[in-house]
Protein backbone atom coordinates (compact mmCIF):
# COMPACT_ATOMS: atom_id res chain seq x y z
CA UNK A 1 0.00 0.00 0.00
CA UNK A 2 1.25 3.32 -0.84
CA UNK A 3 -0.43 5.71 1.79
CA UNK A 4 0.62 7.23 5.20
CA UNK A 5 -0.79 5.10 8.09
CA UNK A 6 -0.61 6.34 12.33
CA UNK A 7 -1.75 5.02 15.58
CA UNK A 8 -2.59 7.64 17.54
CA UNK A 9 -3.02 6.58 21.22
CA UNK A 10 -4.64 8.25 23.91
CA UNK A 11 -7.06 10.12 22.07
CA UNK A 12 -10.41 11.08 22.99
CA UNK A 13 -13.64 11.15 21.10
CA UNK A 14 -16.67 12.60 21.95
CA UNK A 15 -20.22 10.34 21.03
CA UNK A 16 -23.54 11.57 19.98
CA UNK A 17 -26.20 11.40 22.50
CA UNK A 18 -30.18 10.62 22.07
CA UNK A 19 -30.65 14.36 22.12
CA UNK A 20 -28.15 15.01 19.35
CA UNK A 21 -25.53 16.69 21.80
CA UNK A 22 -22.18 15.34 21.89
CA UNK A 23 -20.39 14.04 25.34
CA UNK A 24 -16.70 13.58 26.10
CA UNK A 25 -15.39 9.82 26.81
CA UNK A 26 -13.19 10.09 29.82
CA UNK A 27 -11.66 6.95 28.53
CA UNK A 28 -8.51 7.09 25.96
CA UNK A 29 -8.67 5.58 22.82
CA UNK A 30 -6.17 4.33 20.43
CA UNK A 31 -7.05 5.22 16.95
CA UNK A 32 -5.94 3.74 13.41
CA UNK A 33 -5.73 6.59 10.89
CA UNK A 34 -4.87 6.33 7.06
CA UNK A 35 -4.36 9.05 4.52
CA UNK A 36 -6.35 8.76 1.55
CA UNK A 37 -6.00 11.26 -0.69
CA UNK A 38 -4.98 15.20 -0.25
CA UNK A 39 -8.67 15.66 -1.52
CA UNK A 40 -10.40 13.03 0.91
CA UNK A 41 -8.05 13.25 3.96
CA UNK A 42 -7.96 10.84 6.41
CA UNK A 43 -9.72 7.51 7.19
CA UNK A 44 -9.98 6.71 10.80
CA UNK A 45 -11.53 3.74 12.74
CA UNK A 46 -14.06 5.50 14.79
CA UNK A 47 -17.49 4.99 15.86
CA UNK A 48 -19.83 6.65 13.37
CA UNK A 49 -21.31 8.32 16.22
CA UNK A 50 -17.97 9.57 17.56
CA UNK A 51 -15.83 12.91 16.92
CA UNK A 52 -12.27 12.96 17.38
CA UNK A 53 -11.50 15.87 20.20
CA UNK A 54 -8.19 15.23 20.92
CA UNK A 55 -5.79 12.82 18.44
CA UNK A 56 -6.63 14.33 15.19
CA UNK A 57 -4.59 13.47 12.54
CA UNK A 58 -2.64 16.38 10.57
CA UNK A 59 -3.57 17.85 7.80
CA UNK A 60 -0.74 18.97 4.65
CA UNK A 61 0.41 22.33 3.08
CA UNK A 62 0.79 22.00 -0.74
CA UNK A 63 3.57 22.71 -2.25
CA UNK A 64 4.70 26.00 -4.01
CA UNK A 65 6.29 24.43 -7.07
CA UNK A 66 3.57 22.88 -8.84
CA UNK A 67 6.23 20.69 -10.96
CA UNK A 68 7.66 18.00 -8.49
CA UNK A 69 8.04 14.53 -9.45
CA UNK A 70 6.14 11.57 -7.91
CA UNK A 71 8.76 10.99 -5.37
CA UNK A 72 9.47 15.18 -4.51
CA UNK A 73 5.34 14.61 -3.88
CA UNK A 74 6.20 11.46 -1.44
CA UNK A 75 9.30 13.37 0.23
CA UNK A 76 7.71 16.69 0.96
CA UNK A 77 4.44 14.77 2.40
CA UNK A 78 6.65 12.57 4.38
CA UNK A 79 8.78 15.31 5.80
CA UNK A 80 5.18 17.26 6.95
CA UNK A 81 4.07 13.98 8.94
CA UNK A 82 7.40 13.40 10.33
CA UNK A 83 8.11 16.91 11.48
CA UNK A 84 4.16 16.87 13.16
CA UNK A 85 4.73 13.78 14.87
CA UNK A 86 7.72 14.57 16.37
CA UNK A 87 6.13 18.10 17.86
CA UNK A 88 3.20 15.83 18.83
CA UNK A 89 5.36 13.61 20.41
CA UNK A 90 7.53 16.24 21.90
CA UNK A 91 4.04 18.04 23.79
CA UNK A 92 3.32 14.29 24.83
CA UNK A 93 6.28 13.99 26.78
CA UNK A 94 5.60 17.48 28.59
CA UNK A 95 2.13 16.42 28.85
CA UNK A 96 1.47 12.31 29.17
CA UNK A 97 -2.48 12.99 29.01
CA UNK A 98 -1.80 14.04 25.55
CA UNK A 99 -2.22 12.32 22.24
CA UNK A 100 0.70 10.12 21.01
CA UNK A 101 1.68 9.69 17.26
CA UNK A 102 3.29 6.55 16.09
CA UNK A 103 3.62 6.38 12.12
CA UNK A 104 3.36 3.28 11.10
CA UNK A 105 3.52 3.94 7.33
CA UNK A 106 4.82 6.65 5.05
CA UNK A 107 5.08 6.75 1.41
CA UNK A 108 7.46 5.24 -0.81
CA UNK A 109 9.66 7.73 -1.87
CA UNK A 110 11.47 5.89 -4.73
CA UNK A 111 8.21 5.48 -6.32
CA UNK A 112 5.21 7.47 -7.78
CA UNK A 113 2.57 7.48 -5.23
CA UNK A 114 -0.47 6.05 -7.55
CA UNK A 115 1.53 4.46 -10.24
CA UNK A 116 0.11 3.14 -13.33
CA UNK A 117 2.01 -0.39 -13.20
CA UNK A 118 -1.24 -2.11 -13.36
CA UNK A 119 -3.26 -0.24 -16.02
CA UNK A 120 -3.62 -1.62 -19.74
CA UNK A 121 -1.06 -1.46 -22.07
CA UNK A 122 -1.11 0.92 -24.67
CA UNK A 123 -2.94 3.47 -22.37
CA UNK A 124 -2.28 7.09 -23.25
CA UNK A 125 -1.95 10.14 -20.08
Amino acid sequence: MQTIRLRITNARLAYKQPDGRYELSDTPVTIHATFLDIFHGWKMDIPKDALVIHGNPPGFDLPDEPFLTPGQYAKFFNDQIRSWCAEANEYHAKHPDAPLYEILELIPEDEPPHSHHDDPPGIIY
